[in-house]
């Protein structure tokens, strides 16, 4: 009894570990952070299926500077047209929120973005 325990044990810890290791990596690269450059951002790691909603900020601002929507292809990827040229240098903020294409605007949870990345703008 005592060793078919220890074995469903060790099952279920190289169940879980193999479960974990197979979580994908969010990576966005940020290009047009200069004044008078254009914003425009590649992401790829991202869950497959699902839609991308992409907010910029000012840092300490509250402002949405941009609100775009696009979708992540086949790969996990998404790359987005210019969405913002840059007037002023300072420190901004991009997050990436992911929602199923059939559940609508508003069920993410925005507490949780899947990518929050922070950079600045010279």
């Amino acid at each position: 009894m005592t060793k078919n325990l220890f074995i469903l044990s060790i099952v279920a810890l190289v169940i879980a570990s193999v479960g974990f290791a197979s979580s994908p990596k969010q990576v966005v690269t940020i290009s047009g952070n200069t004044v008078g450059g254009t914003l425009t951002l590649t992401g790829c790691g991202f869950r497959t299926g699902y839609d991308d909603f992409i907010y910029l900020y000012k840092a300490g601002d509250t402002t949405e500077l941009v609100g775009y929507a696009t979708h992540t292809d086949s790969n996990g990827c998404f790359t987005t047209p210019g969405l913002y040229v840059f007037t002023e240098p300072g420190s901004y903020e991009v997050y990436v929120y992911q929602i199923k294409g059939s559940t609508g605007p508003g069920s993410y949870n925005l507490n949780h973005p899947a990518a929050d990345v922070d950079f600045d703008v010279t």
